[in-house]
């Protein structure tokens, strides 16, 4: 059996896209992330730099992975494997999505925390800000961490009332905190 040439390749359009939309999402976050770690530096913008240092790694896996998947999305449904791949791309994209909201939250109370410095000599105030930013910064990465957990299981077909039931937990957890 001989393969065809590449370019009659059914999956060549495809893979060729591909590659396009992530080198163009990898240069879009590029550029993005270094106007706004300017800006934020230039004006002394704690909550914004805070903000950009945590979600670094998280970025700069979530929008090749959105180019991606719109690709995937796009494709023909006859190519071989495209269900497998599209299942998958969709799980990383949760996945990445997930730590970008982790560290969104992680950031902001990071900058909180900068805010409010402990090293002056009445920090009663200051520690109290502290204290409150951590366990509500975790408290809602939980909850995060809980809803993308449940939105992965719900892309399977035989989990999906796991994930349903994941979901509703998250939720009453939100009302309780």
């Amino acid at each position: 059996m001989t393969l065809p040439p590449l370019p009659d390749h059914p999956w060549f359009a495809t893979a060729v896209a591909a590659l396009v939309a992530v080198g163009l999402a990898l240069v879009a976050h590029t550029l993005l992330r270094g106007v706004l770690t300017r800006v934020a530096d230039r004006e002394q913008l704690l909550l914004p730099q805070a903000v950009l240092r945590r979600t670094a790694r998280a970025a700069s896996f979530a929008w090749p992975l959105l180019a991606l998947q719109l690709v995937l999305q796009a494709a023909p449904d006859l190519l071989p494997g495209i269900g497998f791949l599209r299942h998958t791309g969709g799980i990383a994209l949760i996945a990445a999505m997930t730590a970008l909201a982790m560290g969104a939250i992680g950031g902001v109370a990071d900058g909180v925390i900068a805010r409010h410095p402990a090293t002056v000599a009445d920090n009663l105030q200051a520690r109290r800000i502290h204290t409150q930013t951590r366990v509500l910064a975790r408290s809602a990465m939980v909850l995060v961490f809980i809803g993308g957990c449940s939105l992965a299981l719900m892309t399977f077909p035989g989990a999906r009332q796991v994930g349903a039931s994941l979901l509703a937990s998250a939720g009453v957890l939100g009302l309780v905190a």
